[in-house]
């Protein structure tokens, strides 16, 4: 049955002379699996495919799950700058292979779609420094996928425990991050889009941040499975 949806492209591979696999983060059946197939004319379908592309499709869509076939996909809207800017098409590739070790629900779940669909149109229309943007979205994301930071960063709890997820009052395990770094995590989690890029901060403080945040994925969510992306940022940006 033909079925429409709106969705995020996330990662594809080479299936056969003139197909793809493509995994796209839907609206209506969360991240699933697509055949795209290459016409006999040559079409835009390879831009269609780079890293979070929003995408219109109608697909052929099987209950059972498997392979699903895309009869139709089209750019819903077109992105402007995030694949032509260096900075943001960095930012894209660390975003996406966060996103592809991350999502794995088949099942549609439209308050984290509709913040995905929104991150990435923010991201493509930020004027501002992208710096602090991977930052604000990993912490962001967390709290839709059930492991965001819990308490507050005080006197009493100055410090950050990655295993535990919570602000704690010592400074004694592997897991506990330093009070200057609990307290950036803090401004970042309270702030919005419209203002994350205005908190202050060097390129060394970012750059710890990140790997704290990465390992935090990896031991709430990621189940082992390393980022790598990451590195390039720390080029690119002067994380």
């Amino acid at each position: 049955m033909l079925k429409k949806s709106r969705g995020i492209i996330i990662h594809h591979t080479r299936f056969g002379e003139n197909s793809r696999v493509v995994n796209i983060y839907t609206e209506d059946w969360g991240m699933r699996g697509f055949l795209l197939q290459r016409g006999k004319r040559k079409d835009n379908k390879a831009a269609l495919l780079q890293g979070l592309t929003l995408v219109g499709l109608v697909a052929y869509y099987k209950e059972k799950g498997g392979l699903q076939r895309i009869s139709e996909m089209r750019a819903q809207p077109v992105l402007q700058s995030i694949h032509s800017d260096t900075q943001k098409s960095t930012l894209t590739l660390f975003i996406t292979e966060l996103l592809y070790r991350s999502l794995k629900e088949e099942n549609a779940n439209p308050e984290l779609f509709n913040f995905l669909h929104h991150s990435i149109l923010i991201l493509d229309h930020l004027e501002d420094s992208v710096a602090q943007f991977h930052l604000y979205f990993m912490i962001q994301l967390s709290k839709h996928l059930g492991f965001y930071p819990n308490g507050i960063c005080s006197n009493e709890t100055p410090y950050f425990n990655l295993l535990e997820g919570i602000y704690t009052s010592s400074c004694n395990s592997e897991y506990e991050i330093s009070n200057e770094l609990a307290q950036y995590l803090y401004q970042l989690s309270n702030a919005t889009f419209e203002n994350f890029y205005h908190i202050e901060s060097i390129a060394g403080l970012r750059w710890q941040m990140i790997e704290a945040l990465v390992k935090y994925y990896e031991l709430h969510h990621t189940h082992g499975k390393n980022i790598q992306s990451h590195f390039v940022l720390k080029e690119v940006l002067h994380a």
